[in-house]
């Protein structure tokens, strides 16, 4: 063989293997983008930590969560997901997902702004014939909205058909707040608020829901996004709930929606009562005293309030209702406690849920129930 022959046969070699590299990046990247879908980033403010099943509560009106699913592993930024739940063009079919008992979820999926999402909506077993108000939770940073079900506990109105729960699905298991909060949502700018209003036009498809009575809750990362939504324009709820959170954002010109702010005086996530800001994971966050100072300028709120003192002096509930706008705004207080959700009626290892007299999911269904778009 040549010499010229001989290279010609060498040149070959290189470009077939330079080839067969190529795409075997490529095959390994696919893989990890499809691993990226199922896990959400770390977020050490809201750390999910594994636990033994427990047996559920006695009959109570809240009951006790059970069963908490252990979080999926955290994807590096280089193999951030273009989704947050599957790729590919066709939209998957809907999925029942089990629950507890007299409930019935299932697993619905949609498309927004290019990406593929989800959501997962909890009726009663043997759901009423009657038009039924609906509940959309927003989870806490990096878990999921079968975990978010459980630890918020809004299980009796499901049960009992007095409501449809609807728990959206962040993207990577956070959600765009604004403002450096939160995770891979905030990163990557998705337009969370299209997301959630979207996921209420899908729920109106499928379920029966009375359009003037469709609410809005939060924890945390999903608090913020939830009050960030209240303060974004025309909005298909009638009023908001959020705890453990405070607004990132200016309020636009529009309609003030009813607010209720649940804080722990305890939590050191949320300045209850400062003056200025504080810088809390790269994000400047006013006090929930100046947030709800803001929020009764917006709504047209007098300084009266009503107060009422509940559960032996374990919670306070301010209730600020003569308004020019007709929205009132609510503060819940619970001395001491820290960021964890106060919803259990008895001691639990459940992450990021607290022991209270006085359930939040009560008091918040209280002041949300009444309210009509």
């Amino acid at each position: 063989m040549t010499p010229s022959r001989r290279l010609v046969k060498v040149l070959m070699g290189m470009a077939m293997s330079v080839c067969m590299v190529g795409i075997g990046q490529a095959a390994l990247y696919a893989h990890g983008a499809r691993q990226a879908q199922v896990a959400g980033p770390p977020d050490t403010t809201e750390p999910v930590h594994a636990v033994h099943p427990v047996p559920p509560s006695p009959a109570s009106t809240w009951r006790t969560p059970a069963t908490f699913l252990p979080p999926t592993s955290s994807p590096s930024k280089a193999s951030r997901p273009r989704s947050t739940t599957r790729p590919g063009p066709a939209l998957p079919s809907t999925e029942q997902v089990p629950l507890q008992a007299g409930t019935q979820g299932r697993l619905h999926y949609l498309r927004s702004n290019g990406l593929t999402r989800s959501y997962l909506a909890v009726q009663a077993s043997n759901p009423s014939k009657q038009a039924l108000p609906v509940v959309v939770v927003l989870h806490g940073s990096n878990v999921s909205p079968e975990l978010e079900e459980q630890r918020t506990d809004f299980y009796p109105l499901g049960v009992g058909g007095r409501a449809v729960l609807v728990y959206p699905t962040g993207y990577a298991k956070s959600w765009n707040a604004g403002q450096h909060c939160c995770g891979l949502a905030e990163a990557t700018g998705v337009d969370d608020v299209a997301f959630v209003r979207a996921v209420v036009g899908d729920a109106m498809r499928h379920y029966r829901i009375d359009p003037r009575r469709i609410y809005l809750v939060g924890y945390s990362n999903g608090g913020k996004m939830a009050l960030r939504i209240a303060c974004s324009g025309p909005t298909p709820f009638a009023a908001v709930a959020a705890y453990g959170a405070v607004p990132l954002t200016a309020c636009a010109s529009g309609t003030p929606l009813p607010v209720m702010l649940a804080a722990s005086i305890g939590d050191t996530e949320i300045p209850y009562s400062v003056p200025g800001t504080v810088a809390v994971n790269g994000a400047q966050l006013p006090s929930v005293t100046q947030a709800v100072s803001t929020l009764l300028v917006r709504n047209g709120c007098s300084s009266t309030h009503h107060l009422v003192v509940e559960g032996n002096g374990t919670v306070s509930v301010r209730t600020w209702s003569s308004c020019r706008s007709g929205k009132p705004v609510q503060l819940v207080t619970y001395p001491g406690g820290s960021h964890s959700w106060p919803g259990l009626t008895m001691a639990v290892p459940v992450p990021f849920a607290a022991v209270v007299a006085v359930p939040v999911q009560g008091l918040m269904w209280q002041f949300l129930s009444p309210l009509r778009h």
